[in-house]
């Protein structure tokens, strides 16, 4: 997600920033002490999501949001709690008081990701029903990767995260296995196990409880085997 933070208070401003560039998701685009640029920055930019503080000399969040002919999402992070009911007139996803810890700045985060995701997914479905996404864009400490889905050989779960094997590397990025498998051609790719989903053009040997792909054994969870012989045959 591509974000920017505003805020009047620097020390503010380096705080948010420090712990958004801990989260792999988030991609900061820009920080702002001053309201009016930040607000022309999004006018010309694609911002996801805004780190936005509400109390501020000459112009408050609140008008900020107002002024904006976009609607990204938005995790107010304030010393006051008197506008937070206003604030959820807006498309915003928290709302944070200072001083702020990481857990609960990580907490709203995923909250953002969450409501940000299925619009991104959706987006890609649409490119894969018209046969046009052949690739993926993964993004891994801070680098994108564009990846090839034919070079996909498997895919294994890794808590929040994914290992994606492609023929030349490894890259671990943030989704989960039902998510990526939505943005995976049907006809190629397989859910063998809770944990690993395979593209079946790389499959070379089969048996009961396993496959072989390449040098890789994975295991057949005993609830997708019957899909999986199904799919086979």
């Amino acid at each position: 997600m591509n974000c920017i933070t505003i805020d009047d208070e620097l020390n503010a401003l380096n705080l948010i920033n420090g712990y958004i560039n801990k989260i792999e998701f988030l991609n900061l685009k820009g920080s702002f002490q001053d309201p009016v640029k930040a607000v022309h920055f999004c006018e010309n930019n694609d911002i996801d999501l805004i780190f936005l503080d509400i109390y501020m000399p000459d112009i408050s969040g609140l008008q900020v949001l107002k002024s904006l002919n976009k609607d990204p999402l938005v995790i107010f992070i304030t010393a006051y709690s008197e506008f937070a009911l206003e604030s959820f007139n807006f498309n915003v996803v928290d709302y944070l008081l200072k001083p702020i810890e990481f857990d609960r700045f990580l907490k709203a985060a995923n909250k953002a990701y969450k409501s940000f995701l299925p619009k991104n997914i959706e987006s890609l479905n649409g490119e894969k029903n018209t046969n046009k996404n052949e690739y993926l864009h993964l993004k891994s400490n801070k680098t994108v990767y564009k990846t090839l889905i034919k070079d996909i050989q498997y895919i294994e779960s890794i808590g929040n995260y994914v290992q994606v094997y492609t023929i030349d590397k490894k890259i671990t990025t943030y989704f989960s296995l039902n998510q990526i498998i939505e943005l995976l051609p049907k006809d190629k790719f397989l859910r063998i196990h809770k944990t690993f989903i395979i593209n079946l053009d790389y499959l070379d040997q089969y048996e009961k409880y396993r496959v072989k792909i390449g040098s890789k054994i994975l295991p057949i969870g005993t609830t997708y085997r019957q899909h999986f012989n199904q799919r086979l045959k």
